[in-house]
């Protein structure tokens, strides 16, 4: 499977099973959250890594990294568990989740206040 392939694949992930907030996504210009409490940014990227041992062989092929934004940290927790369901509900192209990490917290202000961040990484794994 494709790296574009993939892309496309995570885009119509998002656009048919997010519901719960705007998706900023990663080189799109022009997203407006002047008027939003929460969204989440979304990103993918491609890579080629195997690792091999001696009982197995698994291969990782991308990386798709979500900020979740939200006023509250509790609801950035209520965001994360509706995305890890909806990850783990159906395969990516040729791939399949290998793991999702949270890799940190992180407090942004702007001038429409403050917003606390849950950063996410979404390891796929070539079925």
């Amino acid at each position: 499977m494709s790296t574009l392939q993939n892309k496309l694949d995570i885009v119509k992930k998002f656009f048919d099973k997010w519901t719960y907030t705007q998706i900023h996504w990663y080189g799109v210009e022009g997203f407006d959250n002047s008027s939003l409490n929460e969204w989440i940014h979304v990103s993918y990227e491609p890579a080629t890594k195997l690792f091999s041992t001696l009982t197995n062989t698994m291969s990782e092929n991308g990386i798709i990294t979500i900020d979740i934004l939200a006023r509250k940290e509790n609801r950035t927790f209520e965001l994360y568990d509706n995305l890890v369901t909806i990850m783990n509900d159906n395969p990516i192209g040729g791939s399949i989740i290998k793991s999702i990490d949270i890799e940190g917290k992180d407090l942004v202000s702007t001038e429409n206040g403050d917003y606390r961040v849950l950063s996410i990484a979404i390891y796929l794994k070539i079925l």
